[in-house]
């Protein structure tokens, strides 16, 4: 109809008509492609707002498993400073089951479990790049960051424990003394007739070494910990505030 009517215009050479029609098959596509424009975006918009609602519960959860971590790592300072303590006191005063079990229990190590299934959808959706140059978007950035250097800590003391104290405990150490005073052996079961000598632990310069390592590594990821519950806090500070005023 409308292709029609312009054909005539063109064949009638009214040409103010022909501009007319122009205009209105113009306009009409232009129009459509703004109306399917707005659609996508409000689609992409309530998708991005499901996805940060489930990341800001993910980071909730992640704040309250730092803070039970937090909690640990602070336990293990404790346990290896209790640890240095016995070994510079005198035989006569040491509890050797004590320094048994924190010998085999200060090297044990429990890594961070994060929740990043709502980050990773917003990763694999690409609805990250919309918030480009968002306070959202920084914080989000800086935690992961903090996560990255937390992750590399934790590797650390991993690396410590399976590379410098299980070859040094199977060579020198009697490694069954130690983990029977923890609950990895069931009671009951028959003991290691080996034992650890109060004399020659506090000789070892192995021993004083690992310790001090496991001071300095742990005490890193304490700290590292505290950073990441701060970017936590902040990126679901951000997000909230997000989704509350856009």
């Amino acid at each position: 109809m409308l292709l029609r009517r312009f054909m005539q215009h063109i064949n009638q050479q009214n040409w103010f008509a022909v501009f007319l029609d122009f205009f209105i098959v113009v306009f009409g596509i232009w129009l459509a492609f703004q109306i399917s424009e707005w659609a996508d975006d409000l689609d992409r918009r309530a998708e991005l707002d499901e996805q940060l609602v489930a990341l800001s519960d993910d980071l909730s959860e992640n704040i309250g498993r730092l803070l039970e971590h937090q909690q640990y790592t602070e336990g293990k300072l404790t346990e290896i400073d209790e640890l240095r303590s016995i070994l510079s006191g005198s035989k006569a005063e040491a509890d050797m089951q004590r320094l048994d079990f924190l010998m085999a229990d200060v090297f044990s190590v429990l890594k961070f479990q994060v929740q990043i299934a709502a980050y990773e959808t917003l990763l694999s959706s690409g609805n990250l790049l919309y918030l480009n140059g968002t306070l959202v978007r920084s914080e989000l950035n800086a935690w992961q960051e903090d996560l990255a250097l937390l992750k590399e800590g934790e590797t650390v003391l991993m690396n410590v424990r399976d590379q410098v104290l299980l070859p040094y405990a199977i060579e020198e150490y009697s490694f069954a003394a130690a983990i029977e005073q923890t609950d990895h052996v069931r009671s009951g079961m028959q003991k290691s007739r080996l034992r650890n000598d109060f004399d020659s632990l506090q000789r070892s310069r192995k021993i004083d070494n690992m310790q001090a390592v496991q001071l300095a590594t742990r005490s890193t990821v304490h700290r590292r910990i505290g950073k990441l519950l701060e970017s936590t806090r902040a990126a679901k500070t951000a997000i909230d505030d997000f989704l509350k005023h856009n």
